[in-house]
């Protein structure tokens, strides 16, 4: 379920219709040319959204500050606790 939703999520932010091949090692930055604050405000959020994990106590996550790759980003989400509110 995270897999998809981080794969679906950046398809759509980088072209919807259009397919753009994604790996696990594409970089989101310098390969993806995802910016920042886009990943931060936006994607982050619509992929914890769609994935029921939780956006609090980042910072405890072992991937938090060290999501450079798609892999990374996936990795992020697993390690996140599923969010309470959307398991009702």
């Amino acid at each position: 379920m995270v897999v998809r939703a981080v794969y679906e999520q950046l398809q759509q932010y980088l072209g919807g219709d259009l397919r753009v091949p994604i790996r696990a090692t594409d970089r989101l930055q310098k390969d993806l040319r995802i910016d920042t604050e886009d990943l931060e405000m936006d994607l982050i959020a619509e992929i914890s959204q769609r994935t029921g994990r939780s956006l609090t106590n980042t910072a405890a996550n072992p991937y938090y500050d060290r999501v450079k790759t798609v892999g990374d980003l996936v990795l992020f989400f697993n390690a996140q606790p599923k969010d309470s509110a959307s398991a009702v």
